[in-house]
């Protein structure tokens, strides 16, 4: 077995994979990234074949809902907004659940935060892959959407997981020590659905509402994706300098969440 070696200091503890312990690192990534993958859809007997069913359902419910039913709504839009969105508000919870282990669900013995962010980035990209790959088939037979644009939702997707599960995790900690605040983050994600450009595009908004998703991440990614298929850009008539701030920060705040993982790992310890 390959011991890690400790580098502990007055204010922190670093940890390394001695020489030749590359093959056993990428055995452990590569089980934290299934193990994830499973813990998701373990009760199911569909298994992860419901991480692609679920969020087409529920576009194809909410084409339903305010097509059928005459609301006037883009149906394209609808799936493209829902699956977007399925995928940034996933990476919220996974963001602030991710301190609850910290053992990349290895019982056995301590893995290195290296792997255990490794897995972390593994497991969300191939999520979001899994929740997208339905809706980008469905854009491709559907809407005779050219397969480039459809599956450029999954990268679209991806980007944006990464982004929003590395800025959560600068907040897990605090999250953990005021559990109230999970409470709150869940009813403002809920609240986020309806009020970003989800099922409605970002053209339709007016006063306030148009200022909150002039600064509101999801808006740039969802009509981003939709500007590919049109050629017309709901926020180009946006200052691009928002833009690169708001994509900025959240690539900064993000580098920063995934990196303080062995920090907060140490301070929370409780192995010897």
């Amino acid at each position: 077995m390959n011991y890690l070696i400790r580098h502990i200091s007055q204010n922190e503890c670093k940890e390394t994979m001695p020489e030749g312990a590359s093959t056993r690192e990428r055995a452990l990534i590569k089980y934290q990234i299934w193990n994830n993958i499973r813990n998701q859809s373990r009760n199911y007997r569909l298994g992860l074949v419901w991480l692609v069913i679920n969020p087409l359902i529920t576009s194809l419910i909410y084409v339903f809902v305010f097509t059928i039913m005459r609301a006037n709504l883009n149906a394209m839009n609808i799936i493209i907004g829902i699956t977007i969105y399925r995928v940034f508000a996933q990476s919220i919870k996974s963001g602030i659940a991710s301190i609850r282990d910290y053992r990349g669900g290895i019982l056995a013995e301590r893995i290195s935060s290296q792997v255990l962010v490794r897995g972390m980035l593994g497991s969300r990209i191939i999520n979001a892959q899994f929740q997208t790959i339905g809706a980008s088939i469905v854009l491709t037979i559907m809407f005779k959407v050219d397969i480039l644009t459809s599956f450029s939702l999954m990268i679209i997707a991806t980007i944006c997981g990464l982004l929003i599960e590395g800025c959560m995790l600068n907040f897990a900690k605090l999250i953990r020590n005021l559990p109230d605040l999970n409470n709150i983050i869940q009813h403002i994600i809920q609240l986020l659905f309806y009020a970003s450009p989800v099922l409605y595009s970002f053209d339709r908004t007016v006063g306030i509402h148009r200022l909150f998703n002039t600064y509101n991440p999801i808006m740039y990614f969802i009509e981003f994706h939709r500007g590919l298929i049109s050629n017309e850009f709901a926020f180009e008539n946006i200052n691009q300098n928002i833009f690169l701030i708001i994509i900025l920060f959240l690539t900064l705040m993000a580098i920063r969440g995934y990196r303080s993982i062995d920090r907060v790992r140490w301070e929370l310890s409780t192995w010897p």
